[in-house]
């Protein structure tokens, strides 16, 4: 027996402490000797009179001195419920907490909207039946450093006191957005709950499942669709689609997710930004039925259903635990997602033990394009728009630095004659610049522009509160010229829209962000082809790149015979 009572992520250390040492120890009264030393040693390695406990603690065997158990009771985890729930009422539970990874409260919670009544004895009577695993947090790993459990973070994690359990604890910053992770907490991990199969007569059977498309997909998209549902029905793990911007990526991973569907098997469809979400989620819904799909978050009193497609932000994916069968993953090098650990560990914690993950982008980054080249990685191409016009390849104006010396109010003579071209053609432009500084000079310099051919002009940048009507005025085209930085650089499709990127040697400026900047332009099938064009003083490798990769899939889609219209 421990007293006082240790918080969850010190008995951890204790019981830890104590196996290790009883299972290299022979039984008796020295093995428990032995194990009431290395708990000691293993709490003195934390300053626990800073941790707001007393300095002493007190170990008692309650066993007889013959007796190799020792109990390491008092910690909140140890006391087993008075009453279990029966075994019908704990499948009921699993399977609302199905595959799930969510604090004690947030499980209590999702439980709570079916059974008002139910506390913590439910989930303590899953994790005694195997169907859930239960752990501090944020506990201790690898040499001795802090790990939250929910997110894998190991660097932003602080110690300070708790104003939960009153005490000094381990709080993860990198997740915190989602409800604290403390090491004061329990994390329940649950098991996916396997319904039993439904016995159906040959009479009965239903015919497979087939997505309903508002669009007739073109021959790329077909020949795309096709390779990806023969991949994952051969048990390919990885697949790369390399789409280029505009040609209806998503339509074209309806027909795998109606295989996955017919397969009786969980799908999950993720995109880093929740405007994406709202966005596809009335297209998924027409191609399989309202009944089909479940995007996250849910309103707070909705239980999470047992719908087989789930549509969510890539964050969301940090509270699931081996639980698809299929992941879409959609604009894979996007922010958020791209370059975080955190989001990167998260889906494929959820990923099924022979799950299969499927990459979409039009720009993957270098790491994606070498794993393709050695193997590892499957790809399907979708090198032509569904309009059959080639992407517009951007032209290069070499812009001296005094010509950039008149800002705010003077545009370098080649920026002005792009845009007055624009304007007499009745387009609309946007201009890309590199940092929230520029694009407010550009901003007032294209104001000053636009009075002279009577249009209005703006700008755009993150910190802009104003910025949803900002861009709701730009699709509706009273507003022509817009200055933005790299914000608009996806997810905004408006018919006649030209494109200019300011400063395109800026070293902000990738050529994975350049290539997506200029596919705004002729998306359109009004408009397929646009105009763009990069202003810069010199010509940098990331606009070389750039203009690599729009004409090697020009030609891509040309010796395809993608490339109808020319």
């Amino acid at each position: 027996m421990i007293s006082p009572p240790l918080p969850l992520w010190l008995a951890e250390l204790a019981l830890k402490a104590a196996e290790k040492t009883i299972a290299s120890a022979a039984s008796g009264r020295k093995a428990r000797s032995r194990a009431v030393s290395a708990i000691q040693k293993a709490l003195g390695q934390w300053d626990i009179q800073f941790s707001g406990h007393q300095a002493r603690y007190s170990l008692n065997s309650p066993y007889a001195p013959d007796g190799g158990a020792l109990s390491l009771s008092g910690c909140a985890t140890s006391r087993l419920p008075d009453h279990l729930p029966d075994q019908d009422a704990l499948e009921m539970y699993g399977a609302i907490l199905s595959a799930r990874v969510l604090l004690e409260e947030e499980a209590l919670g999702e439980i709570r909207k079916r059974h008002r009544g139910a506390d913590e004895r439910v989930l303590k009577a899953l994790a005694l039946s195997g169907k859930a695993t239960v752990a501090a947090a944020v506990g201790v790993g690898e040499f001795g450093r802090p790990v939250c459990r929910r997110c894998g973070e190991r660097s932003r994690i602080v110690y300070q006191l708790c104003p939960h359990c009153g005490r000094q604890c381990f709080l993860c910053l990198a997740c915190a957005g989602m409800g604290e992770a403390r090491s004061c907490k329990a994390l329940y991990t649950f098991a996916p709950h396997a319904p039993a199969p439904q016995q159906q007569s040959p009479l009965t059977t239903k015919p497979p499942l087939e997505p309903v498309l508002l669009v007739q997909l073109t021959a790329a998209q077909e020949e795309a669709a096709r390779e990806l549902t023969q991949l994952f029905k051969t048990g390919c793990r990885e697949v790369l689609v390399w789409a280029v911007c505009g040609a209806g990526k998503t339509e074209v991973a309806f027909d795998v997710i109606a295989a996955a569907l017919n397969a009786g098997l969980r799908i999950l469809y993720t995109v880093p930004r929740r405007d994406v979400v709202r966005e596809l989620a009335p297209r998924i819904r027409a191609a399989f039925g309202q009944e089909k799909l479940t995007e996250l978050p849910l309103p707070g009193s909705e239980l999470l259903p047992g719908t087989p497609i789930l549509l969510s932000t890539t964050h969301q994916v940090l509270r699931f635990a081996n639980a698809f069968d299929l992941i879409i993953l959609d604009e894979a090098d996007a922010f958020p997602y791209y370059g975080s650990e955190m989001l990167y560990r998260g889906l494929q914690r959820a990923r099924g033990r022979n799950a299969m993950l499927i990459y979409m982008t039009a720009t993957p980054d270098v790491a994606l394009r070498k794993q393709v080249s050695s193997g590892k990685i499957r790809a399907v191409c979708i090198p032509a728009r569904h309009h059959g016009y080639p992407l517009a390849v951007p032209v290069v104006h070499r812009v001296k630095a005094p010509e950039w010396s008149g800002m705010p109010g003077d545009l370098p003579d080649s920026v002005r004659e792009f845009l007055g071209e624009s304007l007499k053609r009745n387009a609309v432009v946007l201009v890309f610049v590199p940092t929230v500084r520029d694009v407010e000079l550009v901003g007032h310099a294209l104001a000053e522009f636009g009075t002279r051919y009577g249009v209005a002009a703006d700008y755009l940048h993150s910190a802009r509160e104003e910025r949803a009507q900002i861009v709701a005025r730009f699709r509706e085209r009273t507003v022509q010229l817009l200055a933005s930085t790299t914000l608009l650089e996806r997810g905004i499709t408006v018919p006649f829209t030209d494109v200019a990127v300011l400063y395109a040697d800026h070293r902000i400026f990738d050529a994975r962000t350049l290539v997506q900047m200029a596919g705004r332009a002729g998306r359109h099938g009004s408009d397929p082809v646009g105009r763009v064009a990069f202003f810069s003083s010199t010509f940098s490798s990331e606009m070389q790149q750039a203009l690599s990769m729009i004409v090697s899939m020009n030609e891509e889609a040309g010796k395809r015979g993608y490339l109808q219209q020319l």
